[in-house]
């Protein structure tokens, strides 16, 4: 009750919850297939995509080496935290 009421708060009223189709999965998957990307990073490719799709501003990472491998068109977006 505690957990939903803050998600609500603090994601659902400030961002824009944004959905995926099955088209756009099928899109990641065959990107991340051309690429030769495998692994967690993969979880990482649904975030960019979403950002691709989205045209945001910034990227904020922990990880921007994986990030900038998985989509470089979108390393001048990407920023080390």
């Amino acid at each position: 009750m505690i957990a939903r009421k803050m998600i609500g708060q603090n994601v659902f009223e400030i961002f824009n919850v944004v959905s995926l189709s099955a088209q756009d999965y099928a899109e990641i998957t065959e990107h991340l297939s051309k690429s030769e990307i495998i692994g967690g990073v993969t979880y990482d490719a649904v975030i960019l995509y979403t950002a691709l799709k989205t045209n945001i501003d910034r990227i904020l990472t922990l990880n921007p080496k994986d990030f900038r491998r998985i989509y470089p068109e979108l390393s001048d977006k990407i920023i080390a935290v």
